[in-house]
This record gives structure tokens, sequence and C-alpha cells, in this order.
């Protein structure tokens, strides 16, 4: 009976550490993965108001207006775009060139998107490709 003297109060703090790591490792681990889905969350937002971006060029370009060269920091929802138009490395196709900027705190998430048009003389766009362009 002696040798058990404070045998159960180790047992319990025992148990007591194994539950604060167990509770620490489960709260950095929903930290890391909220951080990881607030940031794929913005970067599809960002991503749609690039594309935003895009349709307006083209829609500037089928409409005719061949002095479109782009815009700057035009605002949509939460964020912005900024769109330039410039001739392509290929002869009769144009470079459209648009990044989508949203805030986040004290930084901001970044999409650019890359997409090359075909425009014949009657302004009718004949062929798209596009892809995101990586930093």
């Amino acid at each position: 009976m002696k040798h058990n003297r404070g045998a159960a109060m180790l047992l319990a703090l025992s148990a007591l550490a194994i539950m604060t790591i167990s509770l620490s490792a489960t709260l950095a681990w929903f930290h890391v993965t909220f951080k990881y889905t607030t940031l794929n969350e913005a970067r599809q937002v960002c991503s749609h108001i690039a594309e935003a971006g895009l349709d307006k060029a083209l829609a500037e370009l089928q409409a005719g207006n061949r002095t479109y060269t782009g815009e700057t920091n035009t605002s949509l929802g939460d964020g912005s775009f900024s769109v330039a138009v410039a001739p392509a490395d290929r002869a009769g196709w144009l470079a459209i060139l648009s990044t989508g900027t949203l805030p986040r705190g004290a930084t901001s998430v970044t999409v650019r998107l890359r997409e090359e048009v075909q425009v014949d003389p009657a302004g009718t766009i004949r062929a798209i490709e596009w892809r995101e362009v990586r930093p």
C-alpha cells in the first residue's frame, strides 16, 4: 500500500498530457486546413474575376472596337481586374492578358490568365486559346 502513493496523480497527469498533445495537434490540423481552404476559395474567386476581364476584352473586340488596348483596376465584386491587349507572336492573333486581384487582409491573391484570339477583318473571332499564367 505504501508503494502506490501518488500513482493516481501520475496516471492523471499522463492522461492530461496525452489529451493536451492530441488537442494541440487537432487544432493545428484544423488551422492549416482552414487556411488552405480559404486561400483556395480566394484563388477561385480571383480566377472568375480574371475571366470576366477576358470576357470584357472579347466583347470589346467583337463589337468592332479596334482601338481597345485594355483597362486597369476595373472593380468587380470584392476585387478588380486589369486587361492588356496586344498583338500576339502569330500574325492575325491578339494576346489578351487579364489579371484578377482579390484583397485578402494585408496581402492580395492574384491570378493571371492569357488568351490568344484570332480576329478576321470583319471582327469575327475565329479561334481562342487560353491558359493560366503562373508567376
